[in-house]
């Protein structure tokens, strides 16, 4: 049984809930082009490094290369002592991504950045300066494809709309106090679950009781989806990132969960996915 609001260490049961749906994450794998000269796949914030160890069981091109980052070393010595994929597999794991980037331009692959549910968190934990950082590994890294799949609504969800007196009943009465711990420390971070936007952003992690006092603390809905098609136009004049494939959709198992534990259907997406190529812009000889 978990205490609700005491710090959660279990490293592996926290993988544990971001490999699942794994499938789903991989959605971009029969979206890419054929590549002659294979893939480099750059899994940002990689984790215990479960997205590599499933890319490397499904992709046998034996030119494909594997990097998975992520900022904690502890993370990372995980992902290299989880690691069961095939022995051969060219699969690298680092925590200094000085020790990735510019080594990887001289290379001959395709080469993929995946962020997956990993935006939200680079807002949620970033300073100002590193937020700055992050953006300009994603647009100015010269990346082939930028993949991402994250939470992220649309900027006509706000707080400018108040629910109605039903949806409020339901958040606040209609979870037999199992929630309400939640409810008051949720409310305390972000305002009222009268406004539609902390309403959804509530119902996405409500369950997390295992790891409440992080999952409350972290900004779920740090961006918007518009937002991040205007981030990815911040690129050096002579190349540019293309939307090839844009999904925006809400997660099976939350809305059955949230349907049955508070008895509310949402109707608004939270989730995106979305695939970026780079294109090379012809510059004028007099530019």
């Amino acid at each position: 049984m978990c205490e609700i609001g005491k710090e959660f260490k279990n490293l592996n049961l926290y993988n544990s809930e971001m490999a699942k749906g794994m499938e789903d994450k991989l959605f971009f794998l029969n979206k890419l082009p054929k590549s002659d000269t294979g893939y480099l796949f750059v899994d940002f914030g990689c984790a215990d490094g479960a997205m590599i160890n499933a890319l490397t069981s499904i992709c046998n091109d034996e030119n494909n290369w594997y990097i998975g980052y992520d900022i904690s070393e502890t993370m990372i010595d995980l992902a290299k002592t989880n690691y069961h994929g095939p022995s051969k597999a060219e699969v690298h794991f680092y925590s200094d991504w000085r020790s990735i980037y510019p080594g990887i331009r001289c290379m001959s692959q395709k080469k993929v950045l995946i962020l997956s549910s990993v935006i939200h968190e680079v807002y949620s934990y970033g300073t100002e300066e590193s937020i700055i950082k992050f953006w300009n590994y994603v647009t100015n890294s010269t990346f082939d494809y930028i993949v991402i799949r994250d939470m992220c609504p649309s900027n006509t969800l706000t707080n400018d709309k108040e629910i109605s007196h039903e949806l409020h009943d339901k958040l606040i009465y209609n979870h037999d106090g199992d929630y309400d711990y939640q409810v008051k420390t949720f409310e305390a971070k972000f305002g009222s679950l009268w406004y539609e936007r902390n309403m959804y952003h509530f119902l996405l992690k409500y369950r997390w009781k295992v790891n409440w006092n992080r999952e409350c603390n972290e900004n779920y809905f740090p961006i918007n989806y518009q937002d991040i098609f205007e981030k990815m136009k911040n690129t050096p004049k002579y190349y540019k990132y293309n939307l090839d494939y844009f999904e925006r959709f809400r997660v099976p198992f939350l809305d059955k969960c949230i349907k049955e534990d508070i008895g509310i259907e949402l109707d608004q997406y939270t989730h995106i996915k979305a695939i970026f190529s780079r294109s090379i812009v012809k510059i004028d000889e007099d530019d």
